[in-house]
């Protein structure tokens, strides 16, 4: 976007519509992994409770999704201001250039640096297909009155570094 508003190249409606379509089909992307790995995050914390919270994580998530939506429309609103933007009822307005880079800043810079820590915070996410799968075998096998001490070293390992606990040190399934 940041290239398209310093170059101004001819067929501009051609190259905006190119952009916003990779675009949106990169921010269906990006919403599709928090939707499939969070919901295995309730299976890890089964585990070390006993109790099914599910409920309260999806809460939380949601609860946060729309708390960044929020405080990032403020944040928006308050650079556009900071830059000069000017507001209309009545119509279309020459905005001053400080706006217009204003925008131009918040649409690739902004975004553009928010997804750069998404991929990162993503890269360092333990949970994935294959240790959720671990996770929820070894979850339904302490279900159906399986024993600690028979878990096997994978699960032992799987089970500790995505919760932080110590396997052997779980307490709710010695009942």
């Amino acid at each position: 976007m940041a290239v398209i508003a310093m170059l101004k190249p001819a067929h501009l409606i051609l190259w905006l519509s190119i952009i916003v379509f990779v675009y949106e089909v990169g921010q269906y992307i990006l919403w599709f992994v928090p939707w499939n790995v969070f919901p295995f995050i309730p299976d890890i914390d089964t585990i070390i409770t006993g109790q099914n919270r599910s409920g309260v994580f999806a809460s939380v998530m949601t609860f946060i999704q729309q708390t960044s939506i929020g405080l990032g429309t403020i944040l928006v609103g308050l650079l556009l201001d900071a830059s000069g933007f000017i507001q209309s009822k009545s119509g279309a307005v020459n905005q001053p250039a400080s706006a217009k880079m204003m925008v131009v800043a918040i649409i690739s810079l902004g975004i553009g640096l928010l997804i750069l820590i998404a991929l990162l915070g993503a890269m360092k996410f333990k949970v994935n297909r294959k240790t959720a799968k671990i996770v929820d075998n070894e979850l339904k096998r302490l279900q159906n009155g399986g024993s600690l001490s028979d878990a096997t070293p994978l699960a032992k390992k799987t089970v500790t570094e995505l919760s932080g606990i110590d396997y052997d040190q779980i307490q709710v399934w010695k009942k």
